[in-house]
């Protein structure tokens, strides 16, 4: 973490490196190479407390700590009485890790100076470092304690969210940030972590709620925007996450991640002609991620074409030869023209990226499968599922081609993975078809029932396996009531 160096920029270095007072700068480097010279000989020369101060943080600026501790030893040894040299020293140790000493000297500091509010920024700096987090908090209280009323805290407001968010205190750490935000209403670092915060603790409604009240007073805000239409994707409220997306890129049209979101929004109501639009504006911004150009991949080949599909996953192989999913979308268009052969080279090339990917797997037994090489399809299968049980698809379509040769070894086979695994209710269902065809029809009912009781939704599944149970008797009489 950084607030005391961000402190420490703010405080000291603003009139001295980052303004336009050539006088000061020459002064701060002249003292710099001064210092510099005499430590190199090996020297003693007596600088004076401003400028000792001025060189530390100079080499603090620079991220020189080694020097900056040098130079707050030499402080310490010249100024002996000057309780800023210690604390100087105590927190370039913290940014150096080395943190019990740090604490040690920040304990001493503390006695002779304990209203100072960056002994206590830097003693949380290093708890958090230390993971104990319950003691960063209470420092970080600390600091705002002594700072009651000054309106430049909203960065350690964000550094006492994220301490509580590692606590699992998730709305402790949005009392934070919104006041982080009332302090100054433009930090977007805040704005996203407050989106994180609502995210786990999964309430969207107020998330809604809070950005669509902050824009009230911020309404050109394109981070509280994109913030917003990312809740009400996630609410499934798609129409109005691309309406907030739209006012976040009327307000920043260079803001990719936006558009990227609105394509997926599209993507969710099959308007895949106006996803495939939202992602050229992400290129025209960003001509260089690999990931949108797979996307726009993928929504080629949902709309068939073919050509284009292959020629993005092609650029996007390109910029990122790493990208599984772009291998596996050639291999895919490979499946849909029936260029079974083509397409195992590619998924093969996808799984030596991603070897735990068990849709992956799926398909490449599949296509194995097709090309009648079937111990090379069941080990893909089995691969597949001991990857991911609950991949139902994979489970089904291998059970469906055990079927094929022995029925009763598709039903051995399934019976075996249920009682492994933990799998979901759609794979169970084929069980009951299984056990019906076999003749056990008291197992098939009793599974059947028992599924029905605790999710009804396995009606629909069994009709959609087993469609031939619509019309007989039995089963209608287990759906009764549901």
């Amino acid at each position: 973490m950084s607030t005391f160096l961000n402190l420490l920029e703010i405080k000291n270095l603003q009139g001295m490196l980052d303004d336009h007072n050539n006088e000061n700068q020459d002064r701060i480097i002249e003292a710099v190479n001064d210092f510099e010279e005499v430590i190199s000989a090996n020297e003693t020369k007596y600088f004076d407390p401003e400028i000792l101060e001025g060189i530390i943080d100079y080499y603090i600026f620079k991220s020189d700590f080694e020097k900056a501790l040098k130079c707050a030893e030499f402080c310490v040894d010249q100024h002996p009485a000057n309780m800023i040299f210690q604390l100087r020293k105590a927190q370039i140790l913290s940014s150096l890790g080395r943190v019990k000493l740090s604490l040690e000297l920040l304990s001493k500091v503390e006695v002779l100076d304990p209203n100072n509010e960056e002994i206590y920024l830097t003693k949380a700096s290093c708890y958090s470092q230390l993971k104990d987090h319950e003691r960063a908090i209470k420092n970080f209280e600390k600091v705002l304690e002594i700072a009651d009323g000054d309106d430049t805290f909203d960065d350690v407001l964000l550094d006492l969210a994220i301490e509580y968010q590692h606590i699992g205190e998730m709305y402790k750490a949005i009392d934070c940030l919104k006041k982080a935000l009332m302090l100054n209403p433009s930090n977007e670092t805040v704005l996203y972590e407050l989106a994180y915060c609502y995210d786990q603790v999964n309430n969207l409604e107020d998330s809604v709620q809070f950005y669509k009240f902050y824009l009230e007073d911020n309404p050109y805000s394109f981070t509280a925007w994109f913030n917003l239409g990312n809740s009400y994707s996630k609410m499934g409220d798609f129409v109005s996450a691309i309406d907030a997306y739209k006012y976040c890129t009327s307000i920043n049209e260079d803001f990719a991640p936006a558009y990227f979101n609105m394509a997926t929004c599209y993507n969710e109501q099959d308007k895949t002609d106006e996803a495939i639009e939202a992602l050229k504006e992400c290129v025209r911004v960003d001509a260089e991620d690999a990931q949108t150009y797979g996307y726009l991949g993928e929504l080629y080949e949902k709309r068939e074409d073919y050509n284009s599909a292959v020629e993005y996953y092609v650029k996007a192989i390109e910029l990122d030869d790493q990208l599984a999913a772009a291998w596996f979308g050639i291999g895919m268009v490979k499946v849909n023209l029936g260029e079974f052969d083509e397409a195992i080279s590619y998924i093969l090339k996808a799984l030596d990226l991603e070897e735990t990917n068990s849709e992956y797997w799926q398909f490449l037994g599949m296509c194995y499968y097709k090309v009648r090489k079937f111990n090379e399809a069941e080990d893909a299968y089995v691969r597949a599922i001991s990857v991911d049980p609950n991949n139902c698809d994979a489970l089904i379509d291998f059970t469906k081609i055990k079927e094929e040769y022995n029925k009763q070894d598709a039903l051995d086979f399934l019976e075996t993975i249920v009682t492994i695994y933990n799998i979901n209710d759609d794979s169970k269902v084929y069980l009951v078809k299984l056990y019906w065809e076999l003749g056990f029809r008291t197992d098939a009912l009793f599974c059947f029932r028992d599924l029905v009781r605790n999710n009804p939704n396995s009606i629909k599944s069994l009709f959609l396996h087993f469609p031939e149970a619509k019309s007989i008797p039995e089963f209608h009489n287990c759906v009764d009531g549901y």
